[in-house]
């Protein structure tokens, strides 16, 4: 399996990564590690593809549980595990948790994973546009006790060259007008997303922010859904990121 982690520990008792394509036993639009059970592949590849990565975790913090999910559907809500276990009915976008070995999820294939600790809590939050403009962001860092001391890595997602939307999208962008440009279609435009995800952190007072430099669009060591969309497919994988408190 190979994964990508960020150049600096978020702190000294937090794990982070992200998961590529390899590694995993899924087939076809799906192979290898796809870690979604909504993108039709088969629940039982997807199954072991899990199980999997909890073996690749539990080598390395031995007593970790098993991976928190989210049934992400871009909404703004962040829940707190900690007092209520996860409604996997419930459509929630980001997870937070001050427990030690409880490993927690976020899926992707272009959109930005996003996760937090100040070494006491971790949180992993799904980002699309919509997500930052719906204050995702904001309402996760409420739940920690001081912006400042609050470290962050954005983990692989498309790039600004990838990233092209329409007019009416821009206009919800204009607090972020530097981070849009012009794009080779007549009436889109290109948008940074990790670039307009740090500008907001920095806003909320979080200054210790690091972005994965990959592209999902263009490295086909990961899934992709707007690539998949443009090469004429209907399915893909989902990569994940993940963050563990290990004390």
């Amino acid at each position: 399996m190979r994964v990508i982690t960020p150049p600096i520990n978020l702190a000294e008792n937090v794990i982070c990564f992200s998961t590529t394509v390899d590694g995993g036993v899924s087939t076809g639009a799906y192979e290898s590690l796809n870690l979604a059970h909504h993108v039709q592949d088969t629940n039982c590849d997807v199954s072991r593809n899990r199980q999997i990565l909890n073996d690749y975790i539990k080598g390395i913090v031995p007593l970790a549980k098993p991976a928190v999910y989210m049934n992400q559907q871009h909404t703004t809500i962040v829940q707190d595990i900690d007092n209520s276990a996860l409604n996997q009915n419930l459509a929630v976008d980001g997870v937070y948790t001050s427990k030690a070995l409880q490993p927690l999820a976020v899926m992707t294939a272009d959109c930005l994973p996003i996760v937090l600790s100040d070494g006491d809590k971790i949180a992993a939050i799904h980002a699309g546009w919509r997500g930052l403009v719906g204050n995702i962001l904001g309402n996760a860092i409420a739940n920690f006790s001081k912006a400042s001391s609050i470290s962050v890595w954005v983990g692989p997602a498309i790039s600004c060259a990838n990233f092209e939307v329409g007019d009416d999208t821009i206009a919800l962008f204009g607090a972020h007008a530097k981070h849009v440009y012009p794009a080779r279609s007549k009436n889109k435009k290109l948008v940074d997303l990790k670039m307009i995800c740090r500008d907001e952190l920095f806003k909320l007072g979080v200054t210790k922010v690091s972005l994965a430099e990959h592209c999902t669009y263009e490295d086909k060591c990961f899934f992709s859904h707007r690539r998949t969309i443009h090469s004429g497919l209907k399915n893909t994988g989902r990569n994940a990121t993940f963050i563990l408190k290990t004390t």
